[in-house]
C-alpha cells in the first residue's frame, strides 16, 4: 500500500488504519470498511482510526474525521506531526527525559566531544549542517572527514549527510537540502523527526554493541567458571583422598621403642616431609585459591555460590589435623629418641662401671 497524495489518500481511512496497524503492531478493530464508497463508510473508517488514537492517548483534541475526509491540509500535516510525536519522538528515553527533551539531551551526550558543534534547538542549529556530519561522524567516524568540514559549506554539508544517512543507513531523506542549508529557522518539526531517525538507527547500534559486550562477557564468564569447577574438582577430590588417608595413617601410627626403630621411622618421617608433603601442600594452596577465586567471582557476577564438593571447610580442617598429627608424631619420636639415648649412655655407663669393679675386685 503506497500513499501518493497524502491529502486525497488518508480521506477514506484506510491508509490511516494501516499506518496505525503498523506503528502500534496491533488491530485497529475487529472489522473495517476496505472498499469504502460512500461519505458515510469513509467516515466511519475515521472514526475507528480517531478512536483507536485516543485509546493510545495520542492528543487529537483539535483534529477530527471530518478534517481529514474533507482534504484540510493544515489539519492533515498537524495530525502527521502528533503521530510522528506520539510514536516516533515520543517513544525517545534518554535517563529518564523523554521525548523530544530526550533527543535533544541525546545529541548533546554524543556531541560533547566536538566542541565546535552547538547544538540549542532542531532549527537553527542544523543549518550549518555541522550537526548532522558530526551524529555520523561520532557513531561512523570512516564514513566523514569530519576535520575537512567548513561550517561556511552548509549547502556541502547537509547533502554529505542526508546522502550517508540514506545510502549507508537507509535512513529516508524528509528534508530538501535547501530547506535547511543556510536557513535562519529551518521546521523544527521536520528536524525533529529526521533526528529522531538517527537515534533510532544509532542508538539502537550502541545498544546492539551493549548487548554483544554483555553476552561475550557472560559467555567469559561461564567458561571461566567452568575452568575453574575443571581445575577444582580435578585436584580437590584427590586431595581429600590424600588428606584422609595420611590422617587416619597417624592416628593409628605406634611409636617404636627401639632407637634404631626410632631413628628409621624419624627418616622416613623426614623424608615424608621433604618429599611427599610439599607437593601436596601447593596442590592444597591451589585448590584453596580456585574456590576463592571461583566464589568471588560468583559473588561480583551474581551468580549463584558454589556448592564446593568437597567443601573447602572440610579440605582446611583435614589439612589442619594431620598438621596437628605429624607435628605431635615427630614431637614424640624426638622425645623418646632422646630419652632411650640417654638411658643408653647411662645404662653404658652403669655396665662399665660394674665393669670395672668386677676387674678391681678380680685383682
Amino acid at each position: 500500500m503506497t500513499i501518493d497524495d497524502l491529502y486525497e489518500d488518508l480521506k477514506d481511512g484506510i491508509r490511516l488504519i494501516s499506518l496505525l496497524q503498523i506503528i502500534c503492531r496491533e488491530k485497529v478493530c475487529r472489522k473495517f470498511n476496505k472498499k469504502p464508497r460512500m461519505r458515510i463508510q469513509k467516515m466511519e473508517n475515521l472514526n475507528f482510526a480517531f478512536a483507536f488514537m485516543q485509546k493510545k492517548n495520542v492528543n487529537v483534541t483539535n483534529i477530527g474525521s471530518s478534517d481529514i475526509l474533507d482534504g484540510n491540509n493544515k489539519l492533515v500535516l498537524g495530525l502527521m506531526w502528533t503521530l510522528i510525536k506520539a510514536f516516533q519522538v515520543a517513544e525517545i528515553d534518554v535517563e529518564g527525559v523523554s521525548g523530544k527533551d530526550g533527543l535533544l539531551l541525546w545529541v548533546n551526550r554524543s556531541l560533547a566531544d566536538y566542541p565546535t558543534v552547538v547544538v540549542k534547538n532542531f532549527s537553527s542549529s542544523w543549518a550549518d549542517g555541522m550537526a548532522f556530519c558530526a551524529l555520523i561522524h561520532r557513531y561512523a567516524p570512516t564514513l566523514i572527514d569530519f576535520n575537512s568540514l567548513n561550517p561556511k559549506n552548509a549547502q556541502a554539508n547537509v547533502k554529505l549527510a542526508f546522502d550517508i544517512a540514506r545510502e549507508k543507513f537507509r535512513i529516508p531523506q524528509l528534508l530538501e537540502v535547501e530547506s535547511v542549508a543556510g536557513q535562519l529557522k529551518p521546521d523544527e518539526k521536520s528536524i525533529t523527526t529526521y533526528v529522531s531517525l538517527l537515534f533510532k538507527e544509532f542508538a539502537s547500534g550502541v545498544q546492539k554493541k551493549k548487548a554483544v559486550t554483555t553476552i561475550s562477557k557472560a559467555l567469559n564468564i561461564a567458561q571461566r567458571h567452568q575452568e575453574l569447577a575443571a581445575e577444582f574438582n580435578q585436584n580437590a577430590s584427590g586431595l581429600l583422598e590424600w588428606l584422609t588417608q595420611q590422617t587416619e595413617r597417624f592416628q593409628t601410627l605406634s611409636q617404636p621403642r627401639r632407637i634404631p626403630d626410632i631413628k628409621e621411622a624419624l627418616a622416613r618421617h623426614l623424608d615424608y616431609k621433604k618429599n611427599e608433603k610439599p607437593p601436596r601442600e601447593a596442590q592444597f594452596v591451589a585448590v584453596e585459591g580456585c574456590a576463592g577465586r571461583w566464589i568471588a567471582s560468583c559473588k561480583n557476577n551474581g551468580r549463584a555460590v558454589p556448592n564446593l564438593d568437597p567443601p573447602i571447610e572440610k579440605l582446611q580442617a583435614l589439612k589442619a589435623k594431620l598438621d596437628e598429627l605429624e607435628t605431635a608424631f615427630e614431637l614424640k619420636l624426638r622425645q623418646n629418641l632422646d630419652s632411650y639415648q640417654k638411658t643408653e649412655i647411662f645404662l653404658t655407663k652403669v655396665v662399665k662401671d660394674l665393669e670395672k669393679r668386677c676387674v678391681s675386685a678380680g685383682h
